[in-house]
């Protein structure tokens, strides 16, 4: 049994969901189903109840999910082990970034690593997401910031949760509902939500606030960010941005950023290239693991 695997079926058995779990492995669900199907034959017993709510775990489902646990354990201690070993003594990183975040989740990690390993070098670059991640792909970036499910349905790319942030709504002060502590989705119903173009990280967002029952009267794209704030004043709009990026809009005096009263989170990852060999990486990810 493939040790990714184990690794698939215990985030699936820990979110309760297999939507849930493809999105923070960056794995397809119908992939995920389909390593999930092979656990499930290669030990030759049921370990999921299937509901429409999610999946459940059958009592052998349980034991195999502590057991998995502590073989993939196992494993990682070994590969860090033998890595560690071969640390380079010198090397670079690379890391793509956005244009907020480096205090609160790129600093820590290169500040350990450069404690650890002094010699290694870290160089930064500020793309939008699909430009990281296509950097990633043809290998001018080792490391890709990302905030939600930016590479949900690509194999070829590993991910490591870094964090957890509060979604924010940018409102324009002239907005109904700008002078209340928190919105509700009826606040936002009669309002434009303004997006970017981009597809990536836009889909995500926008599901998440979907699903959290805002119902925006029209969507309006835009292909900069820094149009969004402007869009903002011109329509009555409004805008979903993560907190760390908060600062980019309330720094306009005209815009507020208010917290849904039923909160809304968004996952932060690195992502990296499963196939990257620069050793660099390898103890980068160890790094930010640890």
């Amino acid at each position: 049994m493939r040790i990714e695997h184990m690794r698939e079926y215990i985030a699936v058995a820990e979110a309760g969901s297999i939507t849930a779990a493809s999105e923070l492995l960056y794995v397809a669900q119908p992939v995920l189903s389909k390593h999930l199907k092979t656990v499930e034959r290669e030990l030759g017993v049921e370990l999921f109840v299937r509901t429409s709510r999610g999946v459940g775990l059958t009592a052998l489902g349980r034991e195999a999910c502590e057991a998995f646990k502590g073989i993939v354990a196992a494993y990682d201690a070994l590969v860090a082990q033998i890595d560690s070993s071969r640390a380079p003594t010198e090397g670079a990183v690379r890391i793509g970034m956005l244009n907020s975040g480096f205090e609160r989740y790129i600093a820590p990690a290169v500040m350990r690593i450069g404690r650890a390993h002094p010699s290694i070098q870290v160089h930064y670059t500020t793309e939008k997401p699909s430009e990281i991640a296509h950097a990633l792909e043809k290998g001018e970036l080792d490391v890709g910031f990302f905030a939600g499910s930016a590479q949900g349905a690509n194999e070829a790319f590993g991910s490591i949760p870094i964090g957890r942030e509060l979604i924010l709504i940018a409102l324009s002060k002239d907005h109904p509902a700008a002078g209340a502590p928190a919105l509700s989705p009826e606040d936002l119903s009669e309002s434009a939500l303004i997006c970017l173009r981009q597809k990536d990280t836009t889909t995500y967002m926008n599901n998440l606030l979907f699903a959290a029952g805002i119902r925006p009267s029209s969507v309006i794209e835009v292909d900069e960010l820094e149009l969004a704030p402007f869009s903002i004043e011109q329509t009555n709009g409004f805008f979903a941005i993560t907190e760390f990026m908060a600062d980019r809009f309330t720094s306009n005096p005209s815009i507020v950023a208010l917290p849904m009263e039923e909160p809304l989170y968004s996952d932060i990852f690195f992502v990296y290239k499963k196939a990257n060999p620069n050793p660099a990486l390898r103890v980068f990810l160890d790094s930010v693991r640890a």
